[in-house]
């Protein structure tokens, strides 16, 4: 199996957090590592599924999930995500949050992995609802080759089809509301709204664009993808929503935002420095 991580994500949404959970295990039995798949889950629908977010009381860790040291490296996080409430992840697509600076603005990341390879603009409020509601979220980037076969995993296990369940909370009276009026509906909850942005920085969904042609700019002949590179700018951009550090000259937190980022071993500094500060200028409309 081609082990790279690829621009193509599979996303399936479980209404029920055990068969989410069976199904992340049967990935990892048929040999997708624990570098491609991440999970994400309400944290009351897990502990009403039994399934203890304490990892001392029932051995629910990392390494338990996916197995090996990789696994037990990334650890359970806890998430905040504005809109949807406290969550735990697992995986590559969340590790890069756990215990630092962007600790709790995970919804937006979601979006944009999932939308850039759909036409659906409200793809990922479909999937925060389900989130908010105790549902699960599986994604594992694999080459798209292997799509048919994560699919027919998912199925094996009741993935419920989004667009299907959103049509019924729809007639249930839920209105799903775009990402770019987020701020405007929650109100007094706006200044923590879609990816925990503030006021009047738009979301990383909206710069995600931005984001891709000065990867293509920079990076683009290094033979690698953006996704290989995204995490770094979602990291630039949540410093940008951060307090202690959005109005700061970049000189004065480097050091620490050098330290936290390389604590997390996903990459060398000198090779995503240059990504996180444009990502947190261009958040802030510097550059």
């Amino acid at each position: 199996m081609d082990k790279t991580t690829t621009d193509y994500v599979v996303v399936g949404y479980f209404d029920d957090v055990k068969n989410a959970w069976q199904a992340f295990q049967a990935l990892r039995d048929a040999g997708y590592t624990a570098d491609q798949i991440s999970f994400v889950a309400n944290e009351e629908s897990l502990k009403a599924a039994g399934i203890n977010s304490d990892p001392t009381k029932n051995g629910v860790t990392a390494g338990s999930l996916i197995g090996g040291t990789a696994g037990a490296a990334l650890g359970l996080i806890a998430l905040a995500i504005p809109g949807v409430g406290p969550v735990l992840a697992i995986g590559p697509l969340f590790g890069v949050f756990a215990g630092g600076v962007a600790g709790s603005i995970a919804g937006g990341f979601i979006g944009a992995r999932v939308n850039w390879q759909n036409a659906d603009d409200d793809l990922h409020v479909y999937y925060e609802e389900g989130l908010r509601r105790g549902g699960a979220l599986l994604l594992v980037n694999a080459p798209p080759t292997e799509g048919p076969k994560i699919q027919a995993i998912f199925q094996q296990y009741n993935r419920t089809d989004i667009r299907q369940r959103a049509q019924q909370w729809q007639s249930e009276g839920w209105t799903p509301t775009p990402a770019e009026n987020m701020t405007e509906r929650r109100g007094a909850e706006g200044a923590a709204s879609q990816s925990g942005k503030v006021a009047g920085i738009a979301s990383f969904p909206s710069l995600n664009e931005a984001y891709q042609r000065h990867f293509n700019q920079t990076l683009g002949t290094t033979g690698r993808s953006y996704a290989d590179y995204s995490l770094g700018y979602l990291y630039g951009y949540n410093l940008a929503n951060d307090e202690r550090y959005r109005d700061q000259n970049w000189n004065a937190i480097e050091e620490e935002i050098h330290e936290d980022w390389e604590q997390k071993q996903k990459g060398t500094w000198a090779e995503y420095g240059p990504i996180i500060q444009f990502a947190r200028d261009k958040a802030l409309n510097r550059v």
